[in-house]
């Protein structure tokens, strides 16, 4: 099991931190258990690696780069990244949500099933028929499973189950990331959240402001005021 898990948001549309610069994007950089994995690469690399030095955070340590879907936004930066790491000679494994090129020589795995990283850290596998999206799942000791999402485009409710199933548990702790719904959407949200007993949520990029409004007041003292440069420690 996975007892502490470390989140740095390198890119997000809002600011947490002052002299971090936001876009419209995501990428989140984890740390499980010794395991560090880049959730998404935002649309540019320069502005991860800028954002990364104000706040210490480190990517250097970098294995594994999880690409929940191949909008811009989340994958924009993946190139740059490749070859930032292989100018560090590192190794990264890529897991992509479907096949996209890549520069030659690049280790990756297509995740259409679900990739175990390590005990207790795997991909959900690929979700929905549009837009082919997968999610990150960190299961953390007495606790339950943490879900990192891009977008959440094939529903949060299809992200969850594929979650509780994957971990045969009926329970899911944490949902964080992109859940891509305005205000009027947030209340059918809740009612799922609640369905898989969800207990903290950090909302962010995609999330419309007025959801965000809403989650923050019925998620007291359980919600994570995610935005650009926030490191956060779930234990």
């Amino acid at each position: 099991m996975v007892d502490r898990v470390e989140l740095w948001f390198l890119a997000d549309n809002r600011v947490a931190v002052p002299g971090t610069i936001s876009t419209w994007g995501l990428s989140i950089l984890v740390n499980a258990y010794g395991k560090y994995i880049l959730f998404d690469t935002d649309s540019r690399w320069d502005i991860i690696e800028y954002n990364a030095r104000v706040i210490n955070a480190p990517i250097d340590r970098v294995e594994y780069i999880v690409i929940s879907h191949l909008h811009g936004d989340h994958a924009g930066g993946l190139r740059r990244a490749i070859k930032y790491y292989r100018g560090l000679g590192r190794i990264t494994h890529i897991i992509l949500p479907e096949k996209t090129r890549v520069p030659h020589g690049t280790l990756y795995t297509v995740g259409e099933n679900p990739v175990f990283i390590k005990d207790n850290v795997l991909t959900t596998g690929v979700l929905g028929h549009g837009i082919r999206e997968q999610a990150l799942i960190v299961d953390i000791r007495g606790k339950g499973p943490l879900v990192l999402v891009g977008c959440s485009h094939p529903g949060i409710e299809n992200i969850l189950k594929r979650t509780t199933m994957l971990l045969g548990t009926n329970s899911v702790y944490g949902l964080i990331g992109g859940y891509h719904i305005s205000g009027h959407e947030a209340y059918n949200v809740l009612y799922v959240l609640e369905k898989y007993n969800v207990e903290l949520i950090g909302p962010a990029h995609c999330t419309g402001d007025d959801a965000i409004d809403i989650f923050r007041q019925e998620f007291k003292g359980r919600f994570i005021a995610a935005g650009t440069g926030l490191h956060a420690v779930i234990d």
